[in-house]
């Protein structure tokens, strides 16, 4: 599946021939339909694996300002395909924090991805991180589709899909963002408007 991903996005960008419109669309919908079954597989593998009790979580000290950087880097195919710019503001005094770096990647990864993938080509996502009473927030921001408010407390739960929505997810994503952020004491929420976009 990894292969052909990648062989469709190498078309798409035209490395081997021109393309008309109509086999731009076509591939483009392949395209995002191998991410969309990759990224479903791989929430259901990570799933598996928080859903476990008997798996324990190593926890080692870790740069969060280097976990995020690399999940921007890991989101430069998807930004590109749509021509969003991720923008970062993760200057900190102090960013090391005892976590899970896989596990933390995963929560970016879902955020990041979620954030382009409803925001319009040509707008940004920003990623910003805040320090305040030795407490460490990240924000992750886009400009795109809002959440009304009475989805805001049920789009954690598992396999949750807001009704009508055009792009439709394997309602694992943030359910499992939730989970392991729990899991590392802290918190997540989300604030969203027609006017503001929407913030996790």
């Amino acid at each position: 599946l990894n292969s052909v991903h990648i062989a469709i996005h190498t078309c798409l960008e035209g490395i081997l021939c021109d393309l008309n419109l109509k086999q731009e669309e076509f591939l483009t919908s392949a395209r995002n339909d191998c991410f969309r079954i990759k990224k479903m597989i791989t929430n259901l593998q990570d799933l598996d694996k928080l859903e476990d009790i008997t798996q324990t979580s190593e926890m080692h000290e870790e740069s969060i300002k280097e976990i995020l950087a690399e999940s921007a880097r890991s989101m430069d195919i998807i930004s590109s395909s749509k021509n969003v710019k991720i923008e970062t503001e993760l200057s900190l005094l102090f960013d090391k924090i005892y976590c899970n770096k896989d596990q933390l990647q995963l929560v970016f990864n879902n955020l990041l991805d979620n954030a382009i993938q409803h925001s319009e080509v040509g707008d940004s996502v920003s990623i910003r991180l805040q320090e305040k009473e030795k407490e460490i927030s990240c924000l992750i921001h886009n400009r795109g589709s809002y959440i009304p408010a009475e989805y805001h407390a049920r789009i954690f739960d598992k396999f949750f899909q807001i009704p009508h929505e055009e792009s439709k997810r394997d309602g694992l994503g943030l359910y499992l963002a939730k989970k392991i952020i729990e899991q590392h004491g802290g918190k997540i929420g989300v604030r969203s408007s027609k006017r503001l976009g929407t913030t996790f």
